[in-house]
């Protein structure tokens, strides 16, 4: 029984030391041109998030649109959301974008791949009904790559 038990610990003890990725380069498995770059820091020191769906590049927060970002932490991993208000039109409905990210460790200047999905839906705003309440409208199959990066 103690053999196993330091099997485990030799196994488990590199990760406890491991740093967590703070830059995310995601692509769908269906279209390379449907791109999503997250950052957990850059250099002013607050998060990033962009989307590229291959014809237009949308930087959420430029232009008319207004941009939070939430992490939250769930027992599948970290969701990323970007949620995106319209700045000028008060009852539209809130287009918000979530990447799950799994729990990462691992060291610095290595590159990590990793499987995982975008969600994309509608929330609030005046929508008649059933449309009325967060909508889901899409569920992406992305690819990701992990590193960190000192900004």
């Amino acid at each position: 029984m103690k053999k196993l038990s330091l099997a485990i610990t030799l196994v488990t003890a590199p990760l406890a030391f491991a740093e967590q990725p703070n830059l995310f380069h995601c692509f769908a498995k269906n279209d390379a041109n449907y791109v999503v770059n997250y950052t957990t820091t850059s250099l002013t020191g607050k998060p990033t998030f962009s989307i590229q769906d291959g014809e237009t590049n949308e930087v959420p927060g430029t232009g008319d649109n207004l941009l939070s970002l939430s992490s939250d932490q769930t027992p599948m991993g970290n969701f990323a959301t970007a949620l995106v208000t319209r700045r000028h039109i008060a009852d539209a409905p809130s287009l918000f974008y979530s990447l799950l990210i799994p729990g990462i460790g691992m060291e610095p200047e290595t590159l990590f791949s990793f499987d995982t999905i975008l969600i994309k839906g509608y929330s609030g705003g005046f929508r008649p009904y059933p449309l009325a309440f967060q909508q889901v409208t899409e569920v992406v199959d992305m690819v990701c790559e992990a590193q960190i990066v000192d900004f």
